[in-house]
């Protein structure tokens, strides 16, 4: 599956419960006015106890939807470059973090990320500076200056 199929299925809701939860209602509702009021608190009880677990419902089937979406983009990931399943995760997890709230951008960005650690990689970025430094204190003292720089 491709990045484009995936955006279609989340665009379609695909990824998504769709179960419609009613309204919790007040202690003090009247379902019937023609019963007691001690059958009527019962039948609030039920409601709402009746929503709770469709609340849960709903819920759990959303995290495994969730779950789902990641585990189609790890894929996806694994299969177009390459990295290893935990480097995936990484990357989803990086993305999902700083554009989940937007995730037109989410979908994008998997993209370019993957592909800036797929370089990272292939060039084995550490052995690189510790061969050119000749020195590992050097090289972890240069990735942190490049990391204040770049707050």
């Amino acid at each position: 599956m491709d990045m484009y199929e995936i955006r279609e299925r989340y665009d379609n809701g695909y990824y998504d419960c769709c179960i419609s939860i009613p309204r919790k209602v007040k202690e003090n509702y009247v379902f019937d006015e023609n019963l007691s009021v001690k059958r009527n608190r019962e039948m609030v009880a039920e409601h709402n106890q009746k929503i709770d677990d469709m609340f849960k419902e709903k819920r759990d089937n959303q995290a495994k939807l969730n779950k789902k979406l990641t585990d189609d983009v790890v894929t996806y990931i694994v299969d177009s470059y390459d990295i290893s399943e935990e480097q995936a995760r990484i990357v989803e997890k990086f993305v999902y973090t700083e554009k989940h709230s937007f995730m037109c951008d989410y979908f994008s960005w998997i993209d370019e990320v993957a592909s800036m650690v797929e370089e990272i990689v292939k060039v084995g970025m550490l052995d690189y500076l510790a061969s050119k430094k000749n020195n590992y204190r050097k090289v972890s003292l240069y990735l942190q200056r490049r990391r204040r720089s770049h707050l």
